[in-house]
């Protein structure tokens, strides 16, 4: 039986990387989301940029995704921090739950979810420092020459690199392996 092994990077800008076997393919795509303009803050004049995720086709790519079927699922830990605010901190914690609430939705069990921290996975591939999307970036295409890591017009994809490199994760550190 083919399987799959999926890794998450969970943010509204983030990815989702399908390593398939028994050909090793990767197939990848951005986070869904839309874009749409709110009322100002009290207080201010410029209306303000509000980005969501799109439910509707986030489940759809990770149906498409569980065809056949997803054996593991490496996604990344997210967490708020010191310096945001509690709505940032609401918002991660709530994005992060449409993923697990998604995942166990198609069926997906718990256990072969894995949550590893940013920092474990990065150790493992040697990134370190400030300059962490540009170094997945290159490891990323060291290990798959042919990942589309960047737009046309050249914005880096860091979803789609951190992506495939939590699925690369869980194939060598957890030993999953692609049958």
């Amino acid at each position: 039986m083919n399987e799959l092994l999926l890794g998450i990077d969970p943010g509204k800008y983030g990815g989702i990387a399908r390593m398939c076997c028994p050909d090793s393919t990767v197939k990848t795509w951005d986070i869904p989301v839309d874009k749409s303009m709110a009322p100002p803050r009290k207080g201010k004049t410029k209306p303000r940029k509000v980005v969501s995720y799109n439910k509707p086709d986030l489940l759809e790519i990770l149906q498409r995704a569980n065809r056949p079927v997803i054996g593991h699922v490496v996604i990344e830990e997210q967490q708020a921090f010191n310096d945001q605010g509690a709505v940032a901190g609401f918002q991660t914690g709530y994005g992060y739950g449409i993923y697990w609430g998604m995942l166990l939705g198609i069926g997906i069990p718990e256990e072969r979810i894995e949550v590893v921290r940013p920092k474990a996975w990065q150790k493992l591939f040697g990134i370190r420092g400030d300059d962490t999307k540009e170094q997945a970036e290159k490891i990323a295409l060291r290990l798959c020459p042919n990942l589309a890591t960047r737009t046309e017009r050249g914005r880096l994809l860091d979803g789609i690199c951190d992506a495939f490199l939590l699925a690369e994760y869980g194939r060598m550190v957890k030993g999953w392996r692609l049958r």
